[in-house]
């Protein structure tokens, strides 16, 4: 019987352990999977920002698109072959042949065309040469007049190049910001963490000392309502954190359920810029400017060709053919006799009210551009001032949100050895613990808008990312 017992009591500690290993082994298989974070610092964010961020794609698109037409554009006055072959067939006779071209248009108006013609029919071979050249005398012999179209898609390829700058160095900054704003909110995060843990301590003490007759029923309530605000306060931090990485994955155009995390110094140093200098910098440097004078230069163009048209449409076209036919293909070359013709065509209204409209609204333009320039030159002299003020009321503030955290540390301390020896209620060492908390918090957002500043004064100067080279036609 014994025996019988021992084998028992050996048989359920068997049981037991095998029951252990296989509670091991499924919880070792459910346990979740290890999640693979994405680790970025604030040049890689940057960097993948610039290769993936999907409005730069655009932009890039965008100088394809220019760059294209101005490949069109300037077909125009490519040498151009044409090719031709005919057949035909009338009752019992055949005809074939064909004929090839060539075409040529100058700047200058210049338009020079040579056909070669070769064609048999009812047994007899016809060649023949014809050059024509046609060359207005007025209205379009200026090569601003005529190249118009390939300087309009010029200026648009610069224009589309510029805004693909302007586009990058805004989602540089806006990953900056983005960036900031997971630290910010992370160590945010943090500080309502620790106080949401001392309020947790404030309130287990004071449910302690309520039963050791220490403490009143108002200090639980005030240290439970504490706790909650600050529990409410953790969960809206914790969504603050999501939605600022949320933020920053779009920006990279990544997964929304991508795990990441970042990293980004939270070290700076003071600046101290000289506002003259820093706006004659930003006048320099600002691809802005350059963007509008461009412009204007190019309506200037545009009147200077409107002005053109108003001359009349005057052309001098010369004409030479030359045909020969015969049996054989070498004798009907040979038998070619050319002729050559001289013409003077005009064409167009006399009174050209719409040229003249086009060409007084081409001056219209050309104002309207400089006025721009001039308030583009403004509105960077405000951003820059604006920048420079922001640095220095934040660099104040960060002064006095250290004092306040001293002075919030100090009241502390005194509250809890006052609490401590029931010299007075938490009503102090809560207020001074929100006021902790509050001082951490302005400190850090201090910081933080610091060197967002000096991203944001560096984008205002126009030195944030490498300026690109100019674009010549």
């Amino acid at each position: 019987m014994r025996r019988n017992g021992r084998w028992k009591r050996g048989g359920i500690f068997i049981l037991l352990l095998i029951a252990g290993v296989v509670w091991a082994v499924e919880g070792q298989e459910s346990s979740p999977p290890e999640v693979d974070v994405l680790h970025l610092s604030l040049e890689e964010a940057i960097n993948r920002a610039l290769q993936a961020n999907r409005t730069i794609a655009d932009a890039v698109d965008d100088v394809s698109r220019s760059r294209f037409s101005l490949t069109a554009a300037r077909a125009d006055f490519e040498l151009k072959i044409i090719p031709e072959v005919f057949l035909g067939l009338t009752g019992e006779d055949r005809e074939a042949g064909g004929a090839v071209s060539l075409d040529k248009q100058l700047s200058t108006g210049t338009r020079v065309t040579v056909s070669t013609i070769v064609q048999k029919s009812g047994g007899e071979v016809e060649t023949g040469l014809d050059v024509s050249l046609t060359q207005p005398l007025l209205r379009g012999v200026s090569p601003i007049y005529n190249l118009l179209g390939v300087h309009q898609a010029d200026y648009f390829l610069r224009s589309t190049e510029r805004e693909l700058y302007l586009t990058q160095m805004n989602v540089v900054l806006s990953v900056v910001y983005a960036v900031y704003n997971v630290v910010r909110q992370r160590e945010i995060l943090g500080l309502h963490r620790a106080s949401f843990d001392r309020s947790l301590g404030y309130a287990e003490a004071a449910a302690v000392k309520q039963k050791m007759g220490m403490a009143t029923a108002i200090d639980v309530y005030r240290a439970n309502i504490k706790l909650k605000q600050a529990e409410s306060l953790l969960i809206s931090s914790r969504d603050g954190y999501q939605d600022a990485l949320d933020t920053l994955r779009i920006l990279l155009a990544m997964p929304l359920d991508q795990a990441v995390e970042v990293s980004a110094p939270l070290s700076y140093s003071y600046l101290a810029l000289d506002a003259d200098e820093t706006l004659e910098i930003a006048m320099e440097r600002r691809i802005e400017i350059e963007q509008y004078g461009d412009m204007i230069a190019n309506l200037e163009q545009q009147s200077r060709a409107a002005g053109h048209g108003l001359l009349p449409d005057v052309d001098l076209t010369v004409r030479y053919s030359s045909r020969g036919r015969n049996a054989d293909l070498g004798e009907s070359v040979r038998a070619n006799t050319g002729s050559v013709e001289v013409g003077l065509a005009t064409t167009g209204a006399s009174s050209r009210t719409r040229e003249k409209a086009l060409f007084e609204q081409s001056k219209i333009a050309v104002n309207g551009a400089r006025r721009l320039l001039e308030l583009k030159r403004d509105e960077i002299t405000r951003e820059v001032r604006f920048a420079l003020r922001l640095l220095q009321r934040t660099e104040e503030n960060i002064a006095i949100h250290r004092d306040q955290i001293e002075q919030a540390k100090g009241k502390l301390e005194l509250a809890k050895v006052k609490f401590s020896r029931g010299m007075a209620d938490n009503f102090d060492l809560i207020e001074a613990e929100s006021e902790l908390r509050s001082a951490e918090i302005n400190l850090v957002s201090a910081v933080i808008q610091y060197i967002e500043g000096q991203y944001h004064l560096k984008a205002a100067v126009g030195t944030l990312i490498e300026r690109p080279g100019r674009t010549t036609s």
